[in-house]
């Protein structure tokens, strides 16, 4: 599903069939200052700029906490193939460049997820 990042700055969207993936996105790229608007009118737990415990909000709304999530098979490889859906529907006005981010959250996760797949071998 195509989520919306909901910042002060341009429009911008991110997508993956698992809520949780996309709700790590967006809570990381932010820092807990974006929040999150799905296509369907649903919004995730993303923002935690004002304070909160984000494995308390993460065990009531998904069961897991976001701990626990990050401990999940291929969670970055997951995490990378969403940032890399990240894409503005018009032309980026603002000097916060949330596009960038993701790309360097992106590589970052994959890099990793790949290490990971190493050290099993």
């Amino acid at each position: 599903m195509k989520y919306e990042i909901i910042n002060p700055s341009d429009e911008c969207f991110l997508s993956s069939d698992d809520p949780k993936v996309v709700a790590a996105c967006i809570g990381i790229v932010g820092g807990g200052a974006y929040g999150c608007k799905g296509e369907d009118g649903s919004s995730l737990p993303t923002m935690f700029l004002f304070g909160g415990d984000v494995n308390v909000t993460w065990k009531d709304y998904f069961g897991v906490t976001f701990d626990e999530f990050m401990k999940t098979e291929n969670v970055y490889g997951l995490m990378a193939d969403c940032f890399d859906t990240f894409y503005y529907p018009s032309e980026r006005s603002s000097l916060n460049n949330i596009g960038a981010a993701c790309k360097s959250m992106g590589e970052q996760c994959r890099k990793i997820a790949e290490s990971k797949v190493k050290a099993i071998k």
